[in-house]
């Protein structure tokens, strides 16, 4: 496993348009998103980068599975299972974009 940049504490006042609070996978992509629409964003972590609920997954974004589909066609349509079957493999390829680099 690749080793993660080391920060030091934020010993002084800064500026930030949104602070977000939580270096997993949710603060860091919001960060990364907000980053990328020139807003100045900017994320605070307690421990260590990654770590926590993000540090102990299997660190992957996959699709339901079970009974939910049937479900869905049973109530709605094929095509809203569909939809539904699609939607983290659309997410997903957002996360395959994003570049690693150091927002604030």
């Amino acid at each position: 496993m690749a080793k993660l940049t080391s920060f030091s504490k934020l010993d002084t006042d800064i500026t930030t348009d949104v602070l977000i609070v939580g270096g997993g996978i949710t603060g860091i992509t919001s960060t990364y998103l907000l980053a990328k629409q020139g807003v100045k964003a900017t994320f605070i972590e307690a421990d260590e980068t990654l770590n926590g609920t993000t540090g102990h997954t299997t660190a992957k974004i996959t699709v339901q599975h079970g009974l939910i589909y049937d479900q869905f066609i049973t109530d709605h349509s094929e095509e809203w299972a569909r939809l539904y079957y699609m939607r983290p493999t659309l997410k997903e390829r957002s996360y395959q974009r994003i570049d690693r680099r150091t927002f604030y």
